[in-house]
């Protein structure tokens, strides 16, 4: 069988969701030596999606780094452009699990009026956690300027549509680790912000956050509506219909994390419009699943670090 056959053996795998037979091909075509750059860029492409987004992480770093440098190679700008919002997302990714890391360490000021640790060495681990993810937050603000940068030429709505709803979820997901990162409080004041109807009016922001960490926060939130409100705008300019469906439900799924959910139940029926019209029969189930849990306003939240054994 040819490296070509190989490949597309892999992708027709991965499109059945049989991750596994085809992570099996594909690293074995990624370790192949003398192998085609189209055909390694494609087999970096399909990597990309089924390893585990959440276990494999410097992985997928890893490999979007490598598929930066051969688009780069090639001249495949939409590509690396897409690479350059994927390798963002994964470092973002990699923030948050810092963050949790960052707070299971600490005696937190949460529950108590002081903060220690239990061994030097946690002190010593939260230290480098906290420059890490500094250095982590500088790498994802210079690619934020690249891409930028490089879009700024780019005409293709569909491609700038993609591109910004990448940068809106890689916004939403900043939104929600800044948050866990900058929250401080008392055991009292930690209680009540927890409470659902002052979660529901916003009322928790000014329990737990100060001034200058609620601006961070809402400027991770501003910018995630931002991107999507553009991703919205490119995919109306293109007539790209199906696109614009996934990018209003994308949106709404936003809107529900940040407690807005009026605006969250109005994308949604925006989503369903269009995707009965583009008879996107798996989105529309999508919707109606997650039109009950806007219903719910984020009563039952689920605890995905504890549903993956990441604790």
């Amino acid at each position: 069988m040819s490296e070509e056959q190989e490949l597309n053996t892999a992708r027709d795998f991965a499109s059945l969701g049989k991750k596994e037979e085809a992570r099996k091909i594909l690293l074995k075509l990624y370790e192949s030596t003398n192998l085609n750059m189209n055909i390694k860029l494609n087999v970096i492409l399909i990597l990309l999606a089924v390893i585990d987004h959440v276990r494999e992480n410097d992985q997928l770093v890893k490999l979007a780094d490598e598929g930066i440098k051969i688009s780069q190679k090639i001249g495949k700008v939409d590509v690396k452009l897409y690479l350059l919002t994927r390798k963002s997302h994964f470092l973002i990714s990699k923030m948050a699990f810092l963050t949790h890391r960052k707070k299971n360490l600490m005696l937190s000021a949460a529950v108590f009026d002081w903060i220690d640790f239990s061994l030097e060495k946690d002190k010593k681990e939260y230290e480098y956690i906290s420059a890490q993810r500094e250095q982590l937050k500088k790498e994802t603000d210079a690619l934020e300027a690249d891409i930028m940068k490089i879009i700024g030429n780019e005409k293709d709505h569909y491609l700038r549509g993609n591109i910004f709803m990448s940068l809106g979820e890689s916004y939403g997901t900043k939104f929600l680790d800044t948050q866990t990162d900058l929250m401080v409080g008392g055991k009292i004041k930690t209680k009540l912000a927890n409470i659902h109807l002052i979660k529901r009016w916003g009322l928790d922001k000014y329990l737990i956050f100060d001034r200058g960490s609620r601006k961070k926060i809402n400027e991770c939130a501003k910018k995630c509506i931002g991107f999507f409100e553009r991703s919205i705008t490119e995919f109306t300019a293109g007539d790209k219909k199906s696109d614009l469906a996934h990018a209003y439900y994308n949106l709404s799924i936003q809107y529900n994390t940040m407690y807005k959910f009026a605006e969250a139940r109005k994308c949604l029926d925006l989503a369903e419009e269009l995707a009965k019209a583009t008879e996107e029969q798996y989105l529309l189930n999508q919707i109606i699943a997650f039109r009950k849990q806007v219903k719910d306003q984020n009563r039952h939240i689920r605890n995905y670090v504890e549903e993956l054994g990441l604790d």
